[in-house]
């Protein structure tokens, strides 16, 4: 499968308040992704015959990560972490929680011995991965020690207790998303009892005990997706008619990020260290700088062949690299050309080289059919305002 690069730069005069921000697009070919790295590799999965499995990009190049064919009906991983392991689950008779590490899959070990899970959701730079169990008739989320994929220690799994009461099948229904590098973990409790309210609750776990987290006034559900190394965490929140809204937490402190449309529905996929946030507001793909939606499309849209439309950012890295799916099936990688952590660095420089010298700053969810990759040899024009 042939991705090709091609880099594009813009000059811009950069203030302070107003900073221009350009990407650079690389088209990966098709495929599904989930997520990205800080060296920029991508997890997801690509088709082969009838069925997908795991792969993970590597400079705009994929590679399957485990079995193909035979028992294994399909693959994918889900989330990558900075050493390039990844983790998913491997679908046989039924899914189990699998790691990809150096081409070789391995299923995780069960919870009592019962059932391994049904996927892994994250992995943190320890090794540390989350996902989901089985325990008894009903799911938890499941950590599994750093030792199951680095082999320095022992390898453990463990459930995660829910919050407030049990369901009325005596078990907490619970659910891992996301986790940070100090292994704080964040998901969901659920309630089964139809009448109850909330039935949905966001939650963060420290050293594996539960809190409950804050809502946004007028709503009492919500679920927590994702959660930096900073601990502020990022999710959705939900109306009685199901409407979804992306919502920020900072301590237990619940905010609705805004909307590009008042009537579209919001939902979150990632947060980098920056607080950069990333997902899609109705069928668009969204960052969120400090608070406010910015429509990828539209700084994008003479970057993308024509016809195209990005409908989901599924993940940020640190280096503010985001990735997201294509209307045609393909996956693109955007790479910024400031990144987050030198923007403040940047802006400084100018300024100084703007009052001292007068310089300009160089601004820099299933698979999808295989099909051909298209180069992309266009700048993206777009400006993104803090």
């Amino acid at each position: 499968m042939d991705a090709r690069i091609c880099a594009a730069a813009a000059l811009f005069v950069l203030p302070i308040s107003a900073q221009a921000q350009t990407y650079t697009v690389t088209d990966l070919g098709s495929g599904s992704a989930s997520g990205i790295n800080d060296s920029g590799q991508v997890a997801g999965s690509i088709a082969v015959g009838q069925s997908f499995y795991a792969a993970v990009w590597t400079n705009g190049t994929p590679s399957l990560v485990g079995p193909t064919g035979g028992a294994v009906g399909y693959s994918h991983a889900s989330a990558i972490n900075d050493s390039g392991v990844a983790a998913g689950y491997i679908e046989t008779d039924d899914p189990y929680t699998a790691v990809f590490k150096g081409g070789t899959a391995t299923i995780l070990p069960a919870w009592k011995g019962l059932y391994s899970g049904i996927g892994a959701n994250g992995i943190n730079n320890s090794g540390v991965v989350i996902g989901t169990i089985f325990e008894g008739d009903e799911y938890a989320g499941g950590v599994w020690s750093a030792g199951c994929t680095t082999g320095t220690s022992a390898c453990t799994v463990s459930a995660l207790r829910g919050v407030g009461q049990k369901s009325n099948l005596g078990e907490f229904f619970s659910n891992a998303f996301g986790l940070n590098n100090e292994g704080v973990v964040v998901g969901t409790t659920y309630f089964s009892y139809v009448d109850r309210s909330p039935s949905t609750v966001a939650t963060v776990w420290h050293n594996g005990n539960p809190s409950k987290l804050g809502y946004i006034p007028g709503v009492n559900n919500a679920s927590a997706i994702a959660i930096n190394d900073s601990g502020t965490i990022v999710g959705d929140s939900y109306t009685k008619n199901y409407t979804s809204i992306a919502t920020e937490w900072k301590g237990t402190t619940a905010t609705a990020l805004a909307m590009l449309s008042g009537t579209s529905q919001d939902s979150v996929s990632g947060i980098n260290d920056a607080g950069l946030i990333v997902g899609q507001d109705g069928s668009v793909a969204t960052l969120w700088q400090n608070g406010k939606p910015i429509n990828l499309n539209t700084v994008l849209a003479s970057a993308l062949p024509a016809g195209v439309t990005l409908g989901a950012a599924d993940g940020i890295n640190n280096r503010g690299q985001i990735v997201v799916g294509g209307s045609n099936g393909q996956i693109y990688v955007l790479t910024p050309s400031n990144s987050p952590e030198i923007d403040a660095g940047s802006a400084a420089s100018g300024l100084s080289f703007l009052f001292g010298s007068l310089a300009i700053l160089v601004g820099r969810r299933r698979a999808r059919p295989a099909g051909r990759s298209e180069s992309i040899c266009s700048t993206a024009e777009g400006v993104l305002r803090r």
